[in-house]
């Protein structure tokens, strides 16, 4: 029975290392095309290296933003500045709360905001995060909570990339990594807002209705994550960001997913049935407003909030 077990740790230990040689030597030589199992890009097209960078700038914000991609390109660091309100945007491409809840973990501490906006997409409670983590994995330093964060996804993709991340990390692979503050249509701004040149939404697209079901992992990291939040003092402001009436009124349970979130926190504002917004003038696609949408949007949160007393 020994020498049974003694071949077995030989094997399992073999196996391991073969796995994590052949993982690092595939995915560094063959093309991307052949690593669909890996998915590690340095920047990404939501500017996340950059972001994570420029937090060392931020420590005591008035306010944090978070959420999906609907937060670095909605909520505006400069808009609100013009209020003497210092913010950083801790948004990232397709955040759900899985990956709200690391961030938060990771960086909440640091920034020390007084009150945190938390941008609430009902499409990313029903996700299961992957798409998110991949980015993080790529452009946010990996630690225990990322390896937190890796276990509760319990996904191949994300295994692979986190262990290849973590073999580029300790070899200091991505240390000369800058990326550039223009990308295409988009641009970094200082703090985290990324501004995309102005363009127009030029469909009218008809959705089919859908029904919301969220993802009880999702409902359990959010209801963490509001719990951290409240514990450490910080007030909490949820906010719905318009999308195209096109695209809302497909949603077939929206009443159901406001009551979700008001009796998670009072403080929840749908902006969707707030104020008025054209779909094809501040929009640029079906979700993500213009530059235009941006400065409406974020002039009626802050009204908003300072009519509830919440900035002065």
């Amino acid at each position: 029975m020994k020498r049974f077990l003694k071949y077995c740790i030989i094997f399992i230990s073999f196996t391991t290392l073969f796995y994590l040689v052949g993982l690092i030597v595939y995915t560094i030589f063959l093309p991307s095309g052949l690593t669909k199992n890996i998915q590690y890009h340095l920047g990404g097209i939501g500017q996340m290296n950059s972001r994570i960078k420029n937090i060392k700038d931020f420590k005591n914000c008035d306010i944090v933003f978070l959420g999906s991609s609907h937060t670095y390109r909605g909520f505006d660091n400069r808009i609100f500045s013009k209020e003497n309100l210092k913010c950083f945007n801790l948004g990232s491409s397709s955040q759900t709360p899985i990956q709200t809840e690391m961030l938060v973990d990771k960086y909440v501490d640091f920034l020390n905001p007084k009150t945190i906006i938390y941008e609430v997409y009902p499409i990313t409670f029903t996700e299961d995060g992957v798409e998110s983590a991949l980015d993080l994995l790529a452009n946010d330093p990996i630690d225990r909570n990322t390896l937190k964060m890796v276990l509760k996804l319990n996904h191949i993709k994300v295994y692979n990339t986190f262990l290849y991340g973590y073999f580029r990390q300790l070899f200091s692979m991505d240390k000369d990594f800058t990326e550039a503050q223009k990308n295409d249509e988009d641009t970094y701004i200082d703090g985290g807002f990324v501004e995309k040149k102005l363009t127009y939404y030029d469909r009218d697209s008809q959705y089919v209705s859908k029904h919301l079901g969220f993802n009880k992992n999702q409902i359990l990291a959010f209801d963490r994550t509001l719990n951290k939040l409240k514990q450490r003092g910080i007030n909490i402001i949820l906010v719905q960001a318009p999308v195209t009436h096109h695209l809302y009124q497909s949603f077939s349970n929206t009443f159901e997913t406001d009551n979700f979130f008001i009796t998670r926190n009072s403080n929840y504002f749908n902006f969707n049935k707030l104020m008025q917004v054209d779909d094809h003038q501040h929009f640029f696609d079906a979700d993500h407003l213009n530059q235009n949408g941006v400065q409406i949007f974020n002039s009626s949160l802050i009204d908003l909030l300072k009519q509830k007393g919440i900035i002065k």
